[in-house]
């Protein structure tokens, strides 16, 4: 399947609904702690030993039928859209607002032209924008109230949810 040099980690995230696995390659894992390192992932079939390079990113993610894939690049703050089937086929997102580093935002697709998104705006709040992929184009469809507000999204038989959780505050 994949071979590689020593101190060399392999996350798997699988899901039998969808066939198929994707696999982080993380060199020199023991050396590297920053959340924002861009990885190889891969796809691969189940009971396949082929595997082909999807892209490099962070957090992907299987969505709708198994034959799309997301992941983000912190490196330009876009989040890739890929089609397994077409590989070379992505959509990019840009998520340049948000002023924490660290924040890695979530996706869900709807289906192949709409996409729920949980972002932070540029001065930190958590939203969910509601994104039209074929007109490239983002609505904000719920603002957090305050930072303290801690938000949470999925999708159940073509509904979004939306947790809104709070943090408390430290005293």
């Amino acid at each position: 399947m994949l071979d590689s040099e020593s101190n060399t980690q392999f996350n798997i995230i699988g899901s039998r609904k969808y066939d198929g696995i994707l696999i982080i390659k993380r060199s020199n894992y023991h050396q590297e702690f920053n959340p924002n390192i861009e990885h190889p992932i891969f796809y691969s079939k189940y009971g396949e030993s082929k595997t082909t390079l999807i892209g490099e990113g962070v957090s992907p993610k299987f969505h709708l039928d198994g034959n799309h894939i997301s992941y983000y690049k912190p490196s330009i703050k876009k989040l890739i859209i890929s089609k397994i089937s077409i590989p070379q086929k992505t959509y990019e997102i840009s998520t340049r607002d948000q002023v924490n580093p660290f924040f890695v935002p979530q996706i869900i697709l709807k289906n192949k032209s709409i996409a729920y998104i949980l972002n932070q705006n540029a001065s930190g709040l958590s939203l969910v924008n509601l994104y039209d992929i074929a007109k490239n184009k983002k609505t904000t469809i719920y603002k957090a109230n305050n930072y303290f507000n801690k938000l949470e999204m999925c999708l159940s038989k073509d509904r979004l949810i939306i947790f809104n959780g709070t943090h408390s505050e430290s005293e």
